[in-house]
């Protein structure tokens, strides 16, 4: 599996403006998705609920950040939006996610 890996640099200025310290942010993760808990229900509030509902969303966030182009990016979002492929009620155990544009507004789904 792809491991993937963030990089910030932050600077703090000083209070004069004048000089700036500098320091990096580093951060990874292995993406490799999570099994979802068998046998258990989107319907109900359960602790296997909570870790299907995050192992879902997880697995979406990483399709999302690791996206090589923008073509790419906007066919994760049409694969979530749409539960098509690994986002399929096949694969997610019932347990859905839901895109919303810049105004606040869901796309469509399947």
């Amino acid at each position: 599996s792809t491991l993937v890996a963030y990089v910030l640099k932050l600077a703090k200025a000083e209070s004069q403006g004048l000089d700036s310290t500098f320091y990096y942010l580093v951060t990874g993760f292995k993406k490799a998705r999570a099994a979802l808990e068998p046998n258990c229900s989107a319907d109900y509030s359960e602790p296997c609920s909570e870790y299907n509902a995050e192992a879902v969303a997880g697995a979406a966030i990483a399709d999302l950040v690791t996206a090589e182009s923008q073509e790419e990016f906007w066919q994760v979002v049409n694969n979530i939006s749409l539960r098509h492929g690994v986002f399929g009620k096949a694969h997610t155990g019932g347990f859905e996610i839901h895109v919303y544009d810049g105004r606040g507004q869901c796309l469509p789904g399947a």
